[in-house]
C-alpha cells in the first residue's frame, strides 16, 4: 500500500469528522426510541398486570361460587341423610316400644295367671287344712268321751 498524501489523509480525518459529528444527534435518537420503548413496556406489563389480576379475580369468584354450590348440595344431602335416618331410627324406636309394651303386657298376664293360681292353690290348701283340722277335733272329740 502507498503512503497517502497529507492532503488525503486530511480530507479522510475531515470526513470522519463529519460523521462523528452527526454521532450525538444519533445516540439521543436511539436514546430517545429506548426511552420510548421503555414506556411502552411498562405501560404494556402494567395493562398485562391489570388483566391477569382482573383474571384472577374473576377465577376466584368462579371457584368461591363453585365451592358455595357444592356446599349447599352437600348440606342438602346431609340433610336429606339425617331426615331419612331420623325416620328410620323413629320406625325402629316405635318398633321396639310396641314389642316391649307386648312383652310388658304378656308378663302382666302371666303374672297375674300365676297369682290366680298360687291364690286358687293356696285355697285349695287352707280347705284342706281346715277339712284335717275338723277330721281331727272331731277324733278328739269323741276319744274325750
Amino acid at each position: 500500500m502507498q503512503p497517502r498524501s497529507l492532503e488525503q489523509r486530511v480530507t479522510m480525518l475531515e470526513g470522519q469528522m463529519q460523521e462523528l459529528r452527526g454521532l450525538p444527534a444519533r445516540f439521543a435518537g436511539v436514546e430517545l426510541q429506548i426511552a420510548q420503548l421503555r414506556e411502552e413496556m411498562r405501560e404494556s406489563f402494567s395493562a398485562t398486570r391489570s388483566d391477569l389480576r382482573g383474571e384472577l379475580h374473576g377465577i376466584r369468584d368462579e371457584l368461591r361460587g363453585e365451592l358455595h354450590g357444592i356446599r349447599d348440595e352437600l348440606r342438602g344431602e346431609l340433610h336429606g341423610i339425617r331426615d331419612e335416618l331420623r325416620g328410620e331410627l323413629h320406625g325402629i324406636r316405635d318398633g321396639l316400644r310396641a314389642e316391649l309394651h307386648g312383652t310388658r303386657d304378656e308378663l302382666r298376664a302371666e303374672i297375674r295367671a300365676g297369682d290366680q293360681e298360687t291364690r286358687d292353690f293356696m285355697r285349695m290348701l287352707y280347705e284342706e287344712l281346715k277339712t284335717t283340722l275338723r277330721t281331727i277335733a272331731e277324733g278328739t272329740k269323741g276319744r274325750k268321751r
